[in-house]
């Protein structure tokens, strides 16, 4: 829930139940670049890039029609996607080749000389890969835990005792044993919105076991009915009676379909909607159920304490005003069903084969999936989601290549030129605005690749100091790591910092890039640098479309509708005069329009402009997405007036301007399940790509007088929108 405030380049799937930053997770004159067709590149990089580029064109598609079925028709040829793939696309790709190298680090047998922490990633993809040990094991280790924690009611059946239950009591102990502790509400720690230097606890909604879009249409919604098959088959191999554990699990599960009801619909959910920051007594006087003092201390490491008069941050508050009388009248029963399953359904993945295939029966209504990922794979994701400073400082020693960061510095430079250039210039801001605009696009500092303590090797152990990891226990190592990982993270919650901890900056193994508003810096890390986005061997204009247009998206996401509510310092401020703000809010109103008017043809969904269903910040990516690729564009087309037309790629009947909009399009082919696609529409912050890519470029007056469109044909809408 937390880590919704990171509006990044794509759609993370991660639960950031933890540390909190935030994170901003892309009439006009013609800036056609001068280009010359005569040239041809004929480097070995230019003739892979152009067999690349041709390979996945659809040349019986009218780019004026539809540019993105143009440049990525042939994509994937039938567009057959793998039986354990939701998607294939190329961030997808990227990220199996990235998997690959980490499989060789993980897999390659320790050193004698070789730290700790870098042994124990190996040692626990080896407790993951370890399935003989895992099914010796069986389920009864976690079953013995629950049974000391008070015991799964549907599973115990008259067993279970009523008369020491209590919630809070068990998310206590649930915090400590790393089973999780986001059931009915989740705790966690953020820099404060109005003054970075300091650290404030915070709480909010429960993390749901299914996304909220889901369960709020109720138990007959196919994915809901999905979900509820699963917890009873679970159940029951637990040991429960199947007649019983239908009774008792369908009120659990309409136990958290109630739950789900009372979260505020994420449209409502904007920047400022979630920052109520009181005292832990006042919050203490208005919501009494809880102890709260009590609460957040057990959350925290044992050596560390809040008092009531420390600040905390209640993101939600129509919530926790009515969740008090909602668990006053639910069955202590039904609490502990409900507790108890989601415990249970947070480590499926890290138990038996007839576990993991309950879960994956699952997963093929949810994602529409025909076949679980090779184990390999599950377990190389696992290390690097749990230990990534310890898996990312070994993948840049190995695989990262040094001389792109210069190459990437050189286009940061460029487009901040373009985007100071586009400031300067907008008609509609005002003088004392536009002044701090710039000062903030000045003052903007990046990372690329990775932070340098990385390559430190004492710093990673310093960190690690804590952690122990088996060989042979892949579950007692995952509950190890959680409760490791909280630990550190919640223990940040009493610390004053005039810079960003480099524990909790970027990973270097995400494919994905970032503006962290509170730092008001860009983040680009090593495994994004590679292609299709950037390649060191290929003409500038495929560089420019690619990792170009991510850097233009994620400068602009400064100063979208969210970004900019954030001062140059970082900290939340509205230093917008009304006026312009006002004549802001107006432009973006074209964009929500343009998107809410389209409907995709496969799933007869509607694309909302301004949010999901289930995010709250659509507007900020379309709006990032437009002025990306604008910014990129015309950084290209100066940096051609500023040396000289490069060669164009061999055996292609396109001009250098053309390959740049075809590069940005091909950065971003994908293939979708039906399912999966549903999701998107629905749930993700980002639109499918598709939308992404034919949004930005109906919206560039030069993408159609690149490709000659006429006016009023699909891709050349004679209104068109620009915010920035």
């Amino acid at each position: 829930m937390f880590g919704n405030a990171m509006q990044s380049l794509l759609q993370s799937n991660s639960r950031f139940t933890l540390l909190v930053v935030y994170l901003i997770t892309l009439a006009a004159t013609s800036h056609s670049a001068k280009v010359e067709t005569k040239t041809v590149c004929e480097t070995e990089g230019c003739v892979r890039a152009s067999e690349k580029l041709a390979s996945a064109l659809d040349r019986s598609i009218d780019p004026c029609d539809n540019f993105y079925d143009f440049a990525c028709g042939n994509f994937i040829p039938g567009g057959v996607i793998p039986d354990d793939k939701t998607k294939i696309d190329t961030i997808a790709v990227m990220n199996d080749h990235l998997q690959q190298q980490i499989r060789s680090i993980l897999e390659q047998k320790p050193q004698e000389d070789e730290i700790k922490a870098f042994k124990m990633t190996k040692d626990y993809y080896a407790s993951c890969m370890n399935s003989t040990a895992i099914e010796e094991q069986g389920i009864e280790p976690l079953k013995k835990l629950l049974q000391s924690l008070g015991g799964w009611p549907a599973v115990e059946g008259d067993d279970w005792s009523n008369d020491k239950f209590d919630w809070i009591e068990l998310m206590k102990k649930f915090r400590r044993e790393g089973l999780g502790h986001d059931y009915i509400l989740d705790f966690g720690v953020m820099l404060d919105l109005k003054n970075k230097t300091i650290f404030i606890a915070a709480i909010t909604r429960a993390i749901f076991g299914l996304s909220n879009e889901f369960l709020k249409k109720g138990l007959e919604e196919e994915r809901v009915k999905a979900y509820q098959k699963f917890m009873i088959d679970v159940a029951v191999l637990f040991g429960a009676n199947r007649s019983r554990a239908e009774i008792e699990l369908k009120e659990s599960l309409q136990f958290e379909i109630a739950l789900a009801q009372l979260a505020p619909s994420y449209i409502e959910y904007t920047i400022t909607a979630r920052y109520y920051p009181s005292t832990i007594k006042q919050l203490q006087d208005s919501n009494p159920y809880i102890n709260w003092l009590d609460y957040m201390n057990a959350m925290l490491p044992e050596d560390q304490s809040v008092n009531e008069n420390d600040t905390v941050n209640n993101m939600q508050p129509e919530f926790f005003n009515e969740l008090g009388k909602f668990l006053a009248s639910t069955p202590n029963r039904t609490l502990a069903n409900y507790i108890m399953w989601r415990a249970v359904n947070s480590v499926t993945t890290k138990l038996t084969t007839d576990v993991r295939n309950l879960r994956f029966e699952f997963n093929k209504v949810l994602y529409g999936v025909k076949k679980q990922e090779p184990r390999w794979l599950e377990c190389s994701e696992a290390v690097t989601s749990s230990m990534g400073i310890a898996v990312g400082a070994q993948y840049v020693r190995k695989y990262f290549n040094e001389s792109s960061k210069g190459a990437v510095l050189d286009m940061l430079a460029d487009i901040r030129a373009e985007f100071l250039d586009i400031l300067q210039n907008v008609n509609w801001m005002d003088d004392e605005t536009r002044r701090i605009a710039l000062e903030k696009a000045r003052t903007t500092t990046y990372l690329i690749g990775y932070p340098d303590e990385l390559l430190n090797e004492t710093k990673i152990e310093e960190y690690f100091r804590n952690l122990e990891i088996q060989s042979d226990n892949f579950l007692a190592n995952h509950l190890r790591l959680d409760t490791f990982e909280k630990d550190v993270l919640f223990g940040h919650l009493i610390s004053v910092t005039d810079k960003v901890d480099w524990t909790f900056i970027s990973r270097p193994t995400e494919v994905n890039a970032f503006n962290v508003l509170q730092l008001n810096n860009l983040q680009f890390p090593a495994a994004i640098l590679q292609e299709p986005f950037f390649s060191p061997d290929r003409p500038r204009y495929m560089n420019y479309g690619g990792v170009g247009f991510i850097i233009g998206h994620e400068t602009t996401h400064g100063f979208d509708d969210t970004g900019s509510k954030f001062d140059l310092d970082g900290n939340m401020n509205d230093w917008w005069d009304p006026n312009t703000r006002a004549i802001f809010l107006e432009r973006t109103k074209c964009v929500i329009g343009q998107y809410d008017n389209i409907t995709d043809s496969k799933t007869n969904l509607t694309l909302r402009g301004e949010a999901s269903r289930g995010n709250y910040n659509r507007l900020s990516e379309n709006i990032a997405d437009i002025g990306g690729i604008r910014e990129a564009y015309y950084a290209y087309s100066h940096w051609v007036d500023r040396n000289q037309p490069e060669g164009v790629l061999p055996n292609l009947n396109f001009n250098q301007n053309q390959i740049f909009w075809i590069s940005f399009a091909q950065s971003w082919c994908a293939v979708y399940r039906l399912e999966e696609l549903k999701n998107e529409i629905l749930t993700s912050d980002h639109l499918p790509h598709m939308f992404r890519i034919n949004g930005a470029a109906m919206n560039m007056e030069e993408f159609s007088s690149d490709f000659n469109c006429p006016t009023d044909s699909p891709m050349n809408p004679s209104k068109k929108c620009r915010v920035w």
